[in-house]
Parts: structure tokens; C-alpha cells; sequence
């Protein structure tokens, strides 16, 4: 926040690649009630709230297991890379026929 205020010279996003640092599947029902999940989801909070702040002046990108069950949460999931999606598509690199 203080570089973006302060217009400093600094790029404009950070990438994060799994902060909730357990193993997460989509189907959480156990985990959900769990107190490790809700850290996982005061941290998400508190990085909605905070890019939600700088108005679209910061962005933060997410590579994540954690699927949390909650609207504003999935309001920001841009692509799921399971049930078949990958996120290097497999045409990419086999042979083709």
C-alpha cells in the first residue's frame, strides 16, 4: 500500500503460490468446520479487503488448492485446473496424429 500511495517505482502485483500451506480438495467437508480452515479464510479476507482498498491499483495472484465455499471467495477464482482442465493444456505437448 505504501509504494502504490506513494507512487513508487515498485510493479504492481504479488504472486502467491499456495499460501494456505495445507492440501486442500474441493469436496472440504470435514476441513470446513476445522480451525486451520478458518485461517484460510481470514487470510483470503484479508487479501480481498486489501486489494479492495487500492481500487484496482494492486493485484494479487493466487495459484491455490483451498476452494472456499463462500461468495466472495469464488467471486475472484478466475480458472479451476482440475477435472480435466490443466493449466498447460495437453495438446501443448503431445503428438498429434
Amino acid at each position: 500500500m505504501f509504494f502504490v500511495k506513494d507512487n513508487r517505482p515498485v510493479p504492481r502485483f504479488l504472486s502467491l503460490d499456495q499460501p494456505s500451506q495445507t492440501c486442500f480438495v474441493s469436496d472440504y467437508s470435514e476441513l470446513a468446520k476445522s480451525k486451520d480452515m478458518e485461517a484460510v479464510k481470514r487470510m483470503f479476507r484479508f487479501i480481498i479487503d486489501r486489494t479492495n482498498e487500492m481500487g484496482g491499483a494492486f493485484q494479487v495472484i493466487l495459484t491455490e488448492h483451498a476452494n472456499i465455499n463462500d461468495a466472495d471467495f469464488q467471486a475472484h477464482v478466475v480458472e479451476e485446473w482440475y477435472k480435466g482442465n490443466k493449466l498447460i493444456p495437453e495438446d501443448w505437448y503431445t503428438e498429434q496424429s
